[in-house]
């Protein structure tokens, strides 16, 4: 997993933070109680210091993230930040729907859900097996206590 990718997230919530034109303090407050749970590196909480003072542009920062957990992070974070001040604003809205569109892009969702019913299947028929052998094991027992 991309270290970089992984900073570049917690730079895009601080720019989503700012991205209705200011930060208040229930929103920094709330930021540095989680990076500060999740970012272990000095130079990286530094960093994101320096972006809650002084800001970070999107546009600058979002091309960084290279991983989609990443981004299907920033989405479940964006939610929960965007509620701190109380109200979400339209550019709140419009910058999350973008992003959700960026968790999307190249998914085929035709395709992973038909992965999601394969696994459960084999899982399924795994489970039928096990019983099968179960019954069969418990037949055995019997047959020998017979004996």
């Amino acid at each position: 997993m991309s270290e970089s990718s992984r900073l570049a997230k917690w730079r895009v919530l601080v720019s989503l933070a700012w991205i209705d034109g200011e930060l208040v303090d229930s929103e920094k407050d709330w930021l540095r109680e989680l990076y500060k749970l999740r970012v272990k590196n000095q130079a990286d909480r530094d960093q994101l210091e320096y972006d809650i003072a002084n800001g970070v542009s999107l546009n600058d920062v979002l091309p960084l993230v290279t991983e989609k957990k990443h981004l299907a992070e920033i989405c479940h974070l964006a939610n929960l930040l965007f509620a701190v001040d109380g109200e979400v604003c339209w550019e709140e809205k419009e910058i999350l729907k973008q992003i959700k569109a960026l968790v999307m892009k190249d998914i085929n969702l035709g395709e992973a859900i038909g992965s999601a019913i394969g696994a459960k299947h084999e899982i399924l028929e795994k489970r039928a097996h096990r019983k099968r052998l179960d019954r069969i094991e418990r037949m055995a027992r019997m047959a020998f206590w017979w004996d």
